[in-house]
């Protein structure tokens, strides 16, 4: 939701009818945390996943009805992948995955800040250094610098977008202040860790790296869309990600947006021309 109306996939979708629900996910500015304790931080996008299930539960339970779509970005996708291969009850609810630039398999993701940390094993480092407590990489005052700054100079915002996920020349500058107004957001400290683990080994694993998740077993509808230029999705794991899902029975199509970043999914305008007609086409299909 966070570029005008006619550009933004939640108001776009809206618009089209649909009953849109925005499951967030924990301990960020705009959820609940759904842990008991509110101190407590030991999760990551394990418990994302699982968190999803109940989420579509309550949701069915005020909508009456059985099943729904899903439309995911990023490590949104990573999440209900993840829970769909683990919970076939979960999965019957299911009727649609969109999966928007999907990050599982990262052997081939070339993003200078987790190639650098899982080679240096930052992951070690931080979780000896802070332990299971939140990683605010933007907290108060420095976020609002950061948003001040990339409305001043938006090629360094630019360059710190480029660092993570890849270049991209379909973002407008000018809304640079808007976006990092917003994110990074808080998350946890094991969160991190889990994603440099798996940037290290390549592989779609949980976090205490004794399960590796598998896709094949999802054979419910899914759409994978990608971009050419995203780093963290790299095209290449995409297709690995794909090569499972095709065997699991349940991928409807797959297809690649040229020169799109991960970010572009969400944040660039062009998104509401060249991606989100198939979007909502596939769902009105389903």
């Amino acid at each position: 939701m966070i570029n005008q109306p006619t550009q933004s996939l939640g108001f776009i979708l809206a618009d089209e009818g649909y009953d849109v629900w925005l499951v967030n996910v924990r301990m960020n500015t705009y959820s609940f945390n759904l842990s008991a304790d509110l101190g407590n931080w030991t999760f990551d996008w394990d418990e994302h996943g699982q968190d999803l299930s109940p989420a579509v539960d309550y949701i069915l339970s005020v909508t009456g009805q059985s099943s729904l779509s899903i439309v995911a970005h990023s490590q949104g996708a990573t999440s209900l992948v993840a829970e769909l291969s683990v919970n076939p009850d979960f999965q019957s609810k299911v009727k649609l995955s969109v999966l928007l630039a999907p990050v599982t398999y990262l052997s081939n993701e070339k993003s200078p800040f987790f190639s650098v940390a899982a080679e240096l094993h930052l992951d070690e480092i931080l979780e000896f250094l802070l332990g299971d407590t939140s990683f605010s990489p933007t907290p108060g005052l420095l976020k609002k610098i950061f948003a001040g700054s990339c409305n001043i100079l938006p090629s360094l915002c630019e360059g710190a977008l480029s660092s993570l996920f890849g270049s991209t020349k379909n973002l407008d500058p000018n809304r640079m202040e808007v976006y990092t107004a917003h994110w990074p957001d808080e998350t946890s400290v094991q969160n991190i860790v889990h994603w440099i683990q798996n940037a290290r080994t390549g592989l779609f694993n949980n976090y205490a790296q004794t399960v590796e998740y598998q896709p094949q077993n999802i054979h419910s509808p899914t759409l994978v869309i990608y971009g050419t230029n995203d780093d963290l999705g790299d095209p290449a794991d995409v297709q690995t990600l794909v090569n499972f899902l095709t065997q699991g029975g349940g991928l409807i199509r797959t297809t690649s947006i040229n020169g799109f970043a991960h970010m572009d999914f969400v944040w660039a305008y062009e998104a509401a021309n060249v991606v989100y007609p198939l979007v909502i086409s596939t769902l009105n299909q389903y």
